[in-house]
This record gives structure tokens, C-alpha cells and sequence, in this order.
């Protein structure tokens, strides 16, 4: 039935949501390497010279750079910087083994939160974990979500019979605490992937976009920020933004693609097999609706690229097979 609900909804959109197409690019990016800032630029000059893409440079593409810290657990990056003058940087530590799920290619997780000041990479206070709880994630995703300046960090909580959740910390005088904490999706070695953090229905509130078991029949779901609770705003059945036992976890890009002034979100199909670019509806009761769906011929298992030029939107996507492939409104004009 929810499969019914989302063709309804991709049917009643107008004539330009069917304008998305894909087009292959002579890139090939093999299994372990990234759709890095070369890639995008090389994709972007082979759509805008279709007639002679051998004028484009190539490009390399190697392994995620990692930002290390001593204090880091292995494959963990430190939190960007919300801005230049932001004083303080969070990561994962304490490494453990003992919630042995392995989702991200190995069954080492975070075990402590610690905030480190971003100039001197000095830890400035460290939250540990009870024995039931790990940080079954990549990175602390630091961001101001209601605009007042305090520093949020979206992080990915899983429990040992109850499996994941997305959990907000708040770091003040100096201390990180729990502010708030979605539903734990209620059974063991069950994980969620957070997919993006942004204004999504131009209320002025951030929301969370999480797909819940991306690898199981994945539910895309919107938990809007609001007066340091967070609130279930919508949900839609037949996402994914991960691939069982790899490290990447950025399987979805933010970007205006429907040129209303509100940022939208791309994200695979649960087989992984399209690409689904998704908006909510409205600020007040929202669901979630397609704007365009694009069939590729491999599942995308690398991080989902986007550029704009002017009202030029283009998504890279790289598949399992190899190959690239950009996404974008109508054929190449050249």
C-alpha cells in the first residue's frame, strides 16, 4: 500500500518531474574509491562538453581522506567545523567490540563523546557510554539545529536489544549531555543511517532525515527539531543510503531541485538501483513526495555527489559496477 501512495504522488506531479534523466560518463571509479570534488568537476565538464568530453581532465580518485585525532577510533573522521570561528570539534573514542554487528565493515564501535577544543585538538570533556550502548556510526555530525548558536551533535545510538537511534547532544558550559533521542528501532542488530540535516519544509526548523534498516525494506523518516524535542514529521517506505558491511555513509545529497527555495534530499531506492529525489510537502502535516525518479543499471554504493551552476543542478552517482553516471534536468544542450 505504501508503494501505491508514492506512485500516486510521483503521478500527480507535473510534467517536469519526468525531465530527469541519466547519462554515463567516461569515469570509471572502482569499488573503495570516492565520488571526491575531482570527480564532481570531471562529471560536470563531461555533461557541459557532450561533444567533446576528451577536452576534460581526469581525475583521481582515491581512498575517503580521514581527518585523524590520537584520540579517534580507526575509520572515524572529527566533526567538520561549523564555521571558521567554531571552538570545538567532537569525535568517537574508546573503541569497542562489544556490540558485535559489524554494519560498517568491521564490529569496532565508538564507546565516548569527546568534545576537543578545534584549535589545539585538546579534549575538553568526554561522555562515556553505559556497557549497553555504543555510537554505531562514522563521525559526530555537529550543527547549530535551531539557529541559536549552541552546539548540536547528531550522532547514531544503538542498544543492545533494542538496535538504533538517532541521539542529539547538546554541549554547554564546557559539558556534552543528552538532549533528546528518537525511538530505538526495538530489536538487536537493527540500524538506521542518517541521510540529512536541514530546513526540509521552510518552517526554520532543522529535521533529520534517518532511512530506518536500509538494507531490509528502508523507511525514509523526517524528525523535525523543535524546542529541544524531536517530533516524527513524515515517513515513506523504500529508501536505502547504505551498503551492509561498507564504511560509506553518505549514499544522499541535499540540494533545491525543484527550484521552490527549499532544500530537498536524494537518496537511493531500497535495492539501491535508482535514484529518488524527494521533497515534503507542505510545513503543517507533510508527506513525503517524489520528484523524479531515475533508473541506473548497478546500485549506488558511493557517496551521492551535487553541483550547481546557476539553475544547473547536477548529481553524481557512482555504481557498484564501476561506472559513473550524472543526474540531471533534461539532455545535455551541446
Amino acid at each position: 500500500m505504501r508503494w501505491l501512495v508514492v506512485a500516486a504522488c510521483l503521478a500527480a506531479y507535473p510534467a517536469w518531474a519526468s525531465d530527469w534523466v541519466s547519462t554515463p560518463v567516461a569515469i570509471e571509479v572502482p569499488s573503495g574509491g570516492q565520488i571526491d570534488q575531482p570527480v564532481l568537476q570531471l562529471t560536470r565538464c563531461h555533461i557541459e562538453n557532450a561533444k567533446n568530453p576528451s577536452s576534460c581532465a581526469s581525475a583521481t580518485s582515491g581512498e575517503s581522506p580521514f581527518e585523524g585525532h590520537p584520540l579517534a577510533m580507526p575509520m572515524s573522521n572529527v566533526s567538520p567545523l561549523q564555521s571558521a570561528d567554531a571552538p570545538n570539534r567532537f569525535i568517537y573514542s574508546d573503541p569497542t567490540r562489544r556490540y558485535a554487528h559489524a554494519v560498517l565493515g568491521d564490529d569496532i564501535e565508538g564507546g565516548s563523546l569527546v568534545a576537543i577544543d578545534a584549535e589545539t585538538g585538546e579534549p575538553i570533556n568526554k561522555l562515556v557510554l553505559p556497557e549497553n550502548l555504543v555510537f554505531e556510526d562514522r563521525w559526530p555530525r555537529a550543527v547549530d539545529l535551531d539557529g541559536f548558536g549552541k552546539a548540536h551533535v547528531v550522532t547514531l545510538l544503538s542498544e543492545a536489544s533494542t538496535g538504533a537511534a538517532v541521539a542529539v547532544y547538546e554541549f554547554a558550559d564546557g559539558k556534552l549531555s543528552l538532549a533528546a533521542k528518537t525511538p530505538a528501532i526495538g530489536r538487536a542488530n537493527r540500524w538506521m543511517n542518517i541521510a540529512g540535516i536541514e530546513d526540509f519544509d521552510g518552517s526554520g526548523s532543522a529535521s533529520i532525515a534517518v532511512v530506518r534498516t536500509p538494507h531490509i525494506g528502508g523507511t525514509l523518516e523526517f524528525w523535525r527539531w523543535s524546542k529541544g524535542t524531536l517530533t516524527k514529521v513524515a515517513e515513506a517506505f523504500g529508501f536505502s543510503n547504505h551498503q551492509y558491511g561498507s564504511p560509506e555513509l553518505r549514499l544522499s545529497a541535499i540540494e533545491d531541485f525543484d527550484d521552490d527555495g527549499v532544500s530537498d534530499l536524494a537518496l537511493p531506492s531500497a535495492d539501491r538501483r535508482s535514484l529518488q529525489l524527494v521533497k515534503l510537502s507542505s510545513r503543517k502535516n507533510p508527506e513525503v513526495d517524489i520528484i523524479a525518479s531515475v533508473s541506473l543499471p548497478s546500485p549506488i554504493d558511493k557517496a551521492i555527489g551535487v553541483t550547481r551552476n546557476g539553475d544547473d543542478v547536477v548529481l553524481t552517482v557512482g555504481l557498484e559496477n564501476g561506472s559513473v553516471y550524472a543526474i540531471h534536468r533534461g539532455l545535455p544542450n551541446n
